[in-house]
């Protein structure tokens, strides 16, 4: 259960709608003090004495203006990001084949190709894999994806840019012929 905020009783309220944060000026025996609270916490942010009225202005100027800042900079960087996204899904086709890895004290190596797309929804199906020649060491090696070589059920998987959320891990478009690396450590 969330605890009531703390309001003072002799301050000054100024919302922040646009940056979600509620900034109370007051004072404490006399003393300028002011706190903040950000989006719906019911602890402040903050709550500081400051030598003067002056000072105190100036702190939540600078405060509210660093978070403008900030909010200005996720602003751009998610617009960038949602372009760079679109920017990467205007190359995805059907055939596409894309590589999944990970492990723990292993590399799994895992392909997929898509077989069909409809809006940003693939359905995809795992491919066998093959060995580069030389590439053999203890325990690991170089992989291929054996195109149209299916085996397994259809998965289907948000596609975001150009990965797809296809299970534990994300799988990203590559070039067919680049070869991953695969391990199997004891």
């Amino acid at each position: 259960m969330a605890l009531p905020r703390q309001i003072p009783t002799n301050g000054e309220h100024k919302e922040y709608k646009e940056l979600k944060y509620d900034i109370y000026t007051f004072e404490n025996n006399g003393v300028p003090c002011a706190m903040c609270y950000g989006g719906k916490r019911s602890k402040p942010d903050w709550r500081y004495r400051f030598d003067n009225t002056a000072k105190r202005t100036n702190y939540i100027n600078n405060f509210i203006q660093e978070r403008a800042d900030i909010a200005e900079q996720n602003r751009v960087y998610k617009a960038d990001k949602k372009a760079q996204e679109a920017e990467a899904f205007k190359g995805i086709r059907v055939g596409d084949i894309f590589h999944e890895s990970g492990g723990w004290e292993q590399t799994n190596c895992t392909y997929y190709q898509l077989i069909s797309l409809k809006g940003k929804t693939g359905t995809f199906r795992e491919l066998h894999q093959t060995a580069v020649p030389g590439s053999e060491s203890y325990m690991s090696e170089q992989r291929l994806p054996v195109k149209d070589s299916f085996y397994g059920d259809e998965i289907k998987a948000r596609i975001t840019g150009d990965r797809a959320n296809t299970g534990y891990n994300k799988a990203y478009k590559t070039d067919p012929d680049q070869s991953h690396y695969c391990s199997w450590y004891a």
